[in-house]
């Protein structure tokens, strides 16, 4: 007895020269549209969903107030800060190692973020900027080149040598006025007491690297 063949037509698209799968009733192109819907339709569900907890005023409000209730409790921030602080005392060399693995993962980028904020503090407040620079950097300049570095404060300074340059002898301004080292830090001077001096910023620009017989 022979067997009747059966033509398959897809249901959706009335066509009868597609692929169907055994089983199915619809075409392969059929079913790949048909799925195409069902996730857009559920993107857009859920984007709806979203715009909706977005734009919720009163939640927002709620928490909001809890965040306020929560820091306005003084016993319950200084706990929180004790806390903080016996955990970097206690993790302190792992909090270390931490911070130093973080940096040369890519010390490239945190340099940059640096000279960010070196520049934003700088056009920030310019005279902050100067007495920093005053303070900070012959130590910096002079650690780099690995000589010996001492804590000169510019006010003591001055006192010690009662406002007068080293270079020229004239009285300087006491807002306006260099530090100079007597052997310079280029020729391996160190960064103490003993090796600077007080001097009109126009005597050390001319002065130099060079040193005074």
């Amino acid at each position: 007895m022979a067997r009747s063949t059966v033509q398959l037509v897809c249901k959706r698209c009335h066509r009868d020269d597609v692929v169907i799968a055994p089983g199915r009733r619809v075409c392969n192109e059929c079913r790949a549209d048909q799925e195409r819907a069902r996730r857009k339709a559920k993107a857009s569900e859920i984007r709806a969903k979203d715009r909706e907890r977005a734009g919720r005023p009163k939640r927002k409000a709620q928490m909001r107030e809890a965040d306020r209730r929560r820091q306005g409790r003084p016993e319950r921030k200084a706990q929180v800060q004790a806390a903080q602080k016996r955990y970097r005392t206690t993790h302190r060399e792992r909090r270390n190692q931490e911070a130093q693995d973080r940096y040369w993962a890519n010390p490239e980028r945190f340099r940059r973020a640096a000279r960010e904020r070196e520049r934003a503090r700088r056009l920030r407040d310019p005279e902050a900027a100067h007495v920093r620079d005053k303070k900070y950097g012959h130590r910096k300049r002079a650690r780099k080149r690995g000589a010996f570095v001492e804590w000169v404060d510019p006010v003591i300074l001055f006192r010690r040598d009662e406002g007068c340059c080293g270079i020229c002898g004239d009285p300087v301004d006491p807002t306006d006025f260099h530090i100079d080292h007597v052997y310079p830090l280029s020729r391996g001077g160190e960064h103490s007491y003993a090796n600077t001096q007080v001097a009109h910023p126009s005597c050390n620009m001319r002065k130099g690297a060079t040193i005074d017989e």
